[in-house]
């Protein structure tokens, strides 16, 4: 369930989701929408994610509290970095 969900974005097969209050990121599969993967801390070190967007390879989450930016990987969603504010 979300809790104020925030962006969305369509990258490759994958649908991604912020969940501003639930600290986490779900990828869904496009074609079936299923939860594929909940994306979130430890690693990752969200705090109220909200605005997303779709550049080459990777989404750019906008990690409000942390004021960072989180890229997210594609073609898996795994952690492909952060960038510090």
């Amino acid at each position: 369930r979300f809790h104020f969900p925030q962006g969305i974005v369509v990258a490759r097969q994958s649908v991604f989701v912020t969940n501003s209050m639930g600290h986490t990121v779900t990828r869904f599969d496009l074609q079936t929408g299923n939860p594929v993967r909940v994306i979130s801390s430890p690693q990752f070190n969200f705090a109220y994610p909200r605005a997303m967007v779709v550049s080459g390879l990777y989404v750019y989450v906008a990690n409000v509290n942390t004021g960072t930016i989180v890229k997210i990987r594609t073609v898996d969603g795994t952690y492909g970095g952060a960038l510090i504010n």
